[in-house]
């Protein structure tokens, strides 16, 4: 009867190492959420790059410093409008974005990025919210028209 009996010993261990493996391999696993929607986009503290204002794409071989970019923080906004720096003040309140009065430097450049400029502070008046979309944010006015869009991906230089 050994031979019966050793073949038991055999059976249950190897079953015991199953249920061993098994429980190891479970606890390695990671039970994964369904996908819900996106985070929303945190507008302060953060440079954001302007990629297209009045619903036209900056020319795609604008030179990376004359990117307009604006930070928002603590109720200033920062940043550069392409050829010079500009600020203004802010007011935030949820989703309602109210800009002051946009300020620059008065340097001089190339005509197009002089344009460019423009436009861009020609905007801050007619600000009126903001909203998160897929990698950034858009400016909208009063009648939520897109203004201006800003990508975090994009890195003006200072």
């Amino acid at each position: 009867m050994r031979y019966g009996s050793d073949f038991m010993t055999l059976a249950v261990s190897r079953a015991a190492v199953t249920a061993f493996s098994l429980l190891v391999l479970s606890a390695c696993t990671t039970l994964v959420a369904p996908a819900g929607p996106a985070a929303e986009p945190v507008l302060e503290g953060r440079r954001w790059s302007l990629v297209a204002l009045q619903g036209e794409a900056l020319a795609p071989n604008t030179p990376l410093p004359n990117v307009p970019y604006v930070e928002l923080r603590d109720g200033r906004l920062a940043g550069r409008g392409g050829c010079n720096g500009i600020g203004a003040s802010y007011e935030l309140d949820g989703s309602t974005l109210r800009l002051g009065k946009a300020v620059s430097t008065m340097m001089a450049c190339a005509e197009p990025t002089m344009a460019l400029e423009h436009r861009f502070l020609q905007v801050f008046d007619q600000v009126s919210s903001w909203r998160g979309t897929d990698g950034g944010i858009e400016w909208l006015d009063a009648d939520g028209h897109v203004l201006a869009s800003f990508s975090e991906s994009i890195r003006a230089e200072p």
